[in-house]
């Protein structure tokens, strides 16, 4: 007779082995399943809580009848509820490797995707839910404790004979299902725990992951029990200890397995040892990390958080002494019971601070593992007790690095990670923001004081186990470290290299907090920064990456903590950290050179490893050299102390092969040393300020050594330029370019002191001489960039590390637009500087023509680059007012620029071919770099003149810049070369009218940015009646998207002229230009914001215009709400005039554009079912800028809300008498659909990551409303029940309710009690408040959606690189 079986587990078996491809048992004969739905169905089968599902049809019920009386809901039950996901995981947990029934024989694959089901269940739900017993065959709902009892009896007897033994031992406390649940399965678990390590004999480690995950989850059942949410604060009554209840329950099993399976008493008491130690091993990880073993979001547990603090707090003060008291009775571990003994240990020293003694007494382990470990051939068993030893030290070592905070947080707050291994992803600041004011909320004066006291005793215990184990763990480091002779050689974080690094976070910031008494402490101090220099030093690139934590680690205490110069015998604790600082720093400096070939093949890509780590090393040389890494202004006196002297070191140490090459004659120096200099730019500008303020002759010495560096460096570059071809040339003048632009404010502070005045006059011309040289002579580009496909481009590119314009350039911009004062030094220091960069840049802009078009490499800069150094040169005219004898040059080049675009011919006739545009669009460009007032001159002609060149200049740009529009109508008259020179022509009239406001736009260009709007939107409007499957030959990702050049650039400049009006206060009747153009496109821009073509979604289909359209033109509007709200516009007297009218209506239309788009939405949850939902996605940045202008809109006062409120119900047709029984009030019945649309919002309308504006969004319409909470009540009342009329409207079918399904099948008393519940949080009107009622109105609205496909949340729009197209 065949065995019965749970009855899930057929179908898990069957799902089971198509995804892991292991052999189907003879009886399943359904069909096998693909591998998707395999996976779905394993899926699902791990979160299935049929409780929770029956509860909230119970809640549904209730709500529409108002009474629970007669309801049987487990006539509820669907074909798919029925059956136990923890009774089929645990059958199979039960037959894995004890069965004896052929028939079901269980593969490893299948035991251990039932044990973590159990652990995911476990984490994630109470246990009432998480052991779903009673739906393997539901009578009642919730079983009685007799009925719980009775089906582990029964499936035991057919499970495992064992495990029936010891339920038979089972006497239930109580009654509570929870309790009972939870007892049981602690049985059973430890049961098969012990079990599955009795039946294994030589291959332990094949299962042991098994045997963990199990433990986990006795771990997390044990937890549950000890305390609930009805016991707090106490523990939960009839329970012991976690330690001790798993204990003592392993103790029991081991009795009762021990007399009735005649196993041998001592493979018994191994297993037994050996199951206590692997149970011991999960509590920490399974109860206080949370990460690694499944369960919740982020692998959390799903708990109270009182239970949690209880939890965590029992384990993390008594948890360990209970585990020591039970091993105290043991004999000393061997053999394999010391390596589980120290990875037990490893694991509590993870996250729970060690006690003294257990400290003492297991480091001998450690020092005899790592003394066997370090024989030239040891045995397997050595390698392996050694390596665990290893890990214990380092937990102890990561342990001891731990803050106040991290304490707290460890005991107070669940974490996803609480690895403190180097180079873990590191916690966004929005999370470390959020879990702060966690820890403030939650912790106590005494809490704090406690978490202090942890964090000295972690310190204490590191240090005290580093010298007790330093002897023996020294020679482990040197091994590893004579491994590693490439620079491409790769190291893990968990061997002696991760341990010293993780030794020196912990041991260096103690020793520095801590008084040093002996010489002992301060040996340990040097013997650390000796292990530390040395990974500084070594060969591989890996293992140098490891050394810059400790470095800041050090240096942020050094920083934060004062501490004695000297000591009381004598030993400088100040000399031996400048000293650990100072050689690690030269060391890194050092080993991230070029290599000598490295500029052999300038077409070659640079070599990012490489690249990364010259970043990383100038970040360490700038934090220890005086700038803090935290980024915080520190104070100490001996920090600062330390910073200085590490700075002058350096300093020496650059200096000195710098000017070996000015005495002895070399040709050029070594490129480390000039990289490492050019690092100290900001600690030298700090050092400058101070000694501008102080004049110590100390800080002299730093300053007058930098400017002499920058001289001879200078000059020794200046004279290669005139030898042979020196293939270092390029990384050297590039670097010296770096620093040139990097130490601009120092020399802007140090050019007005009488004592350096000379040595940076000096300097400048040096830094002048060598970047005009580099920029005739050293090509941007020597070959073409790779840019778009690599990270740091060419190695023949004079660029900045991943930049885009040459460091020539960027070095002269700095040196001339820093200050007032350091321009008008260079000026002085070099007469004729403007006048040769005008030759400069005509020299540039000759061997641009030459290169020919579209060449970028091989000679000269790019035309960005060229457009800068005009910049610079009109920046310096203007600072020595018209003196410096540019204006003449200056004016003919921007008359220049203008002939050419006028002469392209007739703006009627005007042969618009790819060549003119390119060219126009280049001299466009040229305009631009111009300064504002050379801009505006461009403006300043008569309108009536037209054969004025200005005229005829800007009437072509007005025509060319919409030209391309008509190859959306007519594509095969247009080629792709054209359209995209076009593209490029959009792009540079953005970078000029961007430029072009005074504040205003001059009324002559008024026309020009109007027609473009308007243009563009018709080609929109044009392209969606076309459909959302049609392609395009300008709306795609070639021409015009968010990557190449976005639509809506002319929006784009009207909004940047409106904030920098509202930041230089500007009244809004002096930008009557700008608003009128707003005003006049308004209609033409609206219609395609809310045009209700379906996104184009399939391949192909064109690339939507109308989300950046929507973006540009409500974040205009948006800063257009900002001042009249803080002017209080609409409210002041007077204001009754065409711009007030004008504003109003402009914005109203906006507001009513934003809430007929809500309504457009079909609530659905992924892309494909929202393919024919009307209107743009939601699913980008306008979404944001839209949520904005409401709460915006909003704040403007009731007056404004009832005008949105009529033209609404001017334009949705919604059936008046759905509310008539609410209120007759019109006004009221139209602000109900602003209350809908924001329902519709929350149901799924919007993105989750937009729902989240919410809370400001209401605030404002709480506001808008008068602050009267009856109003707010009526209208939240009036917003669920209004309905549509008769025909359909968006996304909303005739009919039906505006605010979405969910209020749909809403009783009316739950109706009721939403809406009173909204209306006390809306009354209290604080930030608290409008959170709470965002969580409602989710909750109302259907919850959490988490199965959308919805995008993170978005950034705005780019606009600052379309000067480089």
């Amino acid at each position: 007779m065949a065995t019965p079986q749970p009855h899930l587990s057929g179908d898990l078996r069957l799902a089971l082995s198509v995804l892991y491809s292991l052999p189907t048992a003879s009886d399943f004969s359904i069909q096998k399943p693909t591998s998707k739905e395999a996976h779905d169905y394993l899926m699902q089968f791990q979160c299935r809580n049929v409780r929770r599902k029956l509860s909230s049809k119970l809640k549904s019920l209730k709500n529409k009848t108002e009474s629970s009386a007669g309801i049987n809901i487990l006539q509820s039950l669907e074909a798919g509820d029925v059956g136990s996901s923890w009774l089929a995981c645990l059958g199979l947990l039960a037959s894995h490797r004890t069965s004896t029934n052929q028939q079901i024989e269980v593969n490893y694959a299948e035991a251990l995707f039932a044990a973590q089901t159990m652990v995911h269940r476990l984490r994630r739900v109470k246990l009432s839910e998480a052991i779903d017993l009673e739906f393997e065959s539901p009578q009642s709902l919730p079983p009685n404790h007799e009925m719980i009892v009775d089906m582990y009896l029964q499936w035991s007897s057919t499970l495992n004979s064992t495990f029936l033994e010891v339920i038979n031992k089972y006497h239930p406390q109580s009654s509570d299902e929870e309790a009972i649940k939870g007892e049981l399965t602690v049985l059973s678990l430890t049961t098969i725990l012990y079990c599955q390590t009795l039946s294994c004999n030589q291959d332990f480690s094949s299962i042991r992951p098994l045997l963990s995950t199990i433990a986990s989850a006795l771990a997390v059942t044990t937890a549950r029990l000890r305390y609930t949410s009805a016991s707090i604060p106490s523990e939960a009554p009839n329970t012991q200890p976690i330690v001790k209840m798993i204990i003592n329950t392993l103790t029991m099993v081991h009795q009762v397995v021990s007399s009735t399976s005649g196993a041998n008493p001592a493979h018994a008491a191994h297993a037994h040892s050996t199951v206590l130690f692997m149970c011991m091993s999960a509590i920490p990880d399974a109860i206080l990390a949370g990460g690694d073993s499944g369960g919740g979001a982020y692998g959390r547990m799903s708990m109270d958080p009182r239970c949690f603090t209880a939890v965590t707090t029992e384990v993390r003060t008594q948890g360990l002494s209970q585990v020591w008291d039970s091993f105290m009775e043991m004999s000393s571990p061997s053999g394999d019971q010391l390596i589980l003994f120290l990875e037990m240990c490893e694991s509590w020293a993870k996250y729970v601070p060690l006690p003294k003694e257990f400290v003492r007494r297991s480091v001998v382990l450690i020092k005899q593992s790592f003394i066997e470990l370090a024989i030239s051939q040891p045995s397997q068993h050595q390698v392996a007790a050694g390596r665990a030893a290893l890990q214990y030290w380092i937990a102890i070592m990561e342990g001891g690095s731990w803050t106040v905070e991290e304490v707290l947080a460890s005991s107070l707050i669940q974490k996803y990670e609480n690895s403190q291994q180097p180079n873990k992803k590191k916690q966004s600041s929005k999370s470390k923001k959020r879990q702060k004011e966690t820890l403030e909320e939650r912790t106590s004066q005494n809490q704090y004081v406690l978490a202090q006291n942890e964090v000295h005793h972690r310190s204490e215990m590191a240090c005290e186990v580093t010298m007790q184990t330093w002897n023996a763990f020294r020679p482990l480091l040197t091994r590893e470290l004579s491994t590693f002779s490439d620079v491409n050689d790769e190291v893990q974080g968990d061997g002696p290299v991760g341990g010293i690094i993780a030794c020196a976070n912990a041991c260096l910031p103690y020793l520095v907090r801590q008084p040093i008494q002996n010489s002992e402490l301060l040996q340990l101090f040097v013997s650390i920064s000796d292990a530390v220099n040395e990974i500084c030093s070594s060969a591989a690139r890996s293992v140098r990456g490891f050394a810059a934590e400790s470095l800041y680690m050090l240096h942020d205490i050094v920083m934060t903590v004062g501490f004695p110069t000297d000591n009381a015998n004598g030993y400088s604790l100040q000399n031996v950290i400048v000293d650990h600082f100072y050689k690690c720093c030269m060391n890194l400096a050092s080993q991230c050179g070029y290599p000598g070939d490295y500029f052999k093949d300038l077409r070659e890509n640079n070599e990012e490893e490489l690249e990364m780590e010259r970043n990383d090393v100038r970040d360490v040389l700038r934090c220890v050299s005086g700038h803090s890494s935290s980024g915080k202004n520190q104070s100490n006196p001996s920090g600062t102390r330390v910073a200085f002297c590490v700075l002058v070191k350096l300093l020496e140490a650059c200096a000195q092969p710098i000017m070996e090459v000015g005495t002895e004659g070399k040709q050029l120096f070594p490129e480390s040393a000039l990289h490492a200099f050019s690092a100290l730019a900001r600690p030298l500008h700090t050092v400058a300020l101070h000694y501008h303020s102080s004049n110590s002759a100390e800080v002299d010495r730093p300053l007058s050594m930098a400017l002499e560096i920058m001289c001879i460096a200078g000059r020794c570059i200046i004279q290669a330029f005139g030898q042979s071809h020196n293939p270092n040339l390029l990384p050297l003048s590039r670097i010296y370019s770096l620093a040139t632009a990097s130490l601009s404010p120092a020399f802007s502070s140090l050019g007005t002191t009488k004592q350096h005045e000379a040595g940076v006059v000096q300097a400048l011309e040096a830094c002048y001489q060598a970047s005009v040289l580099s920029l005739v002579h050293l090509p941007e580009l020597s070959s073409p960039s790779t840019l778009r496909s690599s990270r740091f481009d060419v190695r023949g590119a004079m660029r900045s590390p991943g930049g885009e314009d040459h460091v020539g350039i960027l070095a002269l911009m700095r040196l001339t637009t820093e200050s007032l004062t350091l321009t008008s030094t260079l000026l002085r220091a070099i007469p004729l500087m403007v006048t040769d960069l005008c030759c400069l840049y005509q020299q540039l802009k000759q061997m641009e023509k030459e290169r020919g078009k579209g060449v970028l490499h091989g000679k000269g800069v790019l035309p960005k680059s060229r457009r800068i150094l005009l910049g610079v040169i009109c920046h310096l005219e203007l600072s020595s007012e018209g003196q410096a004898g540019a204006s003449a040059v200056l004016e003919d080049l921007f008359k220049s620029s203008v002939l050419d675009i006028a002469n392209v011919g007739n703006v009627q006739q005007a042969q618009l071919t790819p060549a003119t545009f390119f060219d126009i669009c280049g001299n466009v460009f040229d305009l631009a770099a111009f300064s504002k007032n050379m801009i505006h001159s461009l403006y300043d002609f008569n309108a009536d003149d037209s054969e004025s060149p200005l005229n005829r200049c800007l009437s072509l740009l007005s025509h060319a810049g919409v030209a391309g529009f008509n190859a959306i109508a007519d594509p095969n008259s247009f080629s792709r070369e054209y359209v995209i020179e076009w593209n490029r022509l959009r792009a540079a009239l953005f970078v000029l009218m961007r430029s072009s406001g005074m504040p205003d736009l001059p009324h002559t260009v008024t026309d020009l940015v109007k027609t473009n709007i308007v243009t563009e939107c018709i080609a929109v409007l044009h392209q969606c009646k076309m459909g959302p499957r049609s392609g395009s030959a300008v709306f795609n990702d070639e021409v015009i998207s968010d990557e190449v050049v976005p639509a809506g650039l002319m929006l784009q400049v009207l909004g940047e002229i409106l904030e920098t009006a509202d930041t230089a206060s500007v009244p809004m009747g002096s930008l009557t230009n700008t608003i009128r153009i707003l005003y006049d496109s308004r209609s033409t821009v609206l219609q395609v914001v809310v045009s209700d073509c379906p996104c184009p979604i399939e391949k192909g289909s064109f690339c939507d215009p109308r989300p950046t359209i929507a973006e540009t033109w409500f974040l205009a509007m948006n800063k257009l709400l900002k001042p009249l709200i803080a002017q209080g516009f609409f409210q002041s007297a007077g204001r009754d005039n065409d711009l007030c009218k004008a504003l109003q209506q402009m914005l109203v239309e906006s507001c009513v554009s934003i809430i007929i788009l809500l309504l457009y939405p079909s609530i659905s949850k992924t892309q494909n079912k929202r393919a024919n939902d009307a209107g743009m996605s939601f699913d980008g940045a306008q979404t944001l800028a839209m949520m904005e202008f409401l709460h915006l809109y909003f704040s403007l006062g009731p007056s404004m809300l009832q005008l949105v409120a009529i033209e609404l119900l001017g334009n949705v047709p919604v059936d008046l008498t759905s509310v008539q029984h609410l209120g007759t009030d019109p006004n009221l019945a139209g602000i109900s659909i602003i209350g809908a649309g924001l329902f519709r919002a929350a149901q799924g309308g919007l993105p989750p990551w937009a729902v989240e504006c919410i809370p400001s969004v209401y605030s404002s319409f709480f506001t808008a409303l008068n602050r009267d909470p009856a109003t707010f009540a009526q209208v939240f009342n009036m917003a669920i029940h209004i309905r549509l009329g008769n025909q359909n409207f968006g996304g909303v079918q005739a009919s039906q309710l505006l605010g979405g399904k969910y209020f749909q099948s809403m009783g009316d008393k739950s109706k009721q009690t939403f809406i009173s519940q909204a209306t006390e949080l809306a009354t209290k009107n604080n930030p608290k408040g409008w959170l709470r009622l965002k969580a409602l109105i989710k909750k109302a609205c259907g919850g959490k959606k988490k199965d959308t496909d919805f995008k993170q949340k978005p950034a705005f729009t780019r606009w600052d690189a379309l000067d480089r197209i």
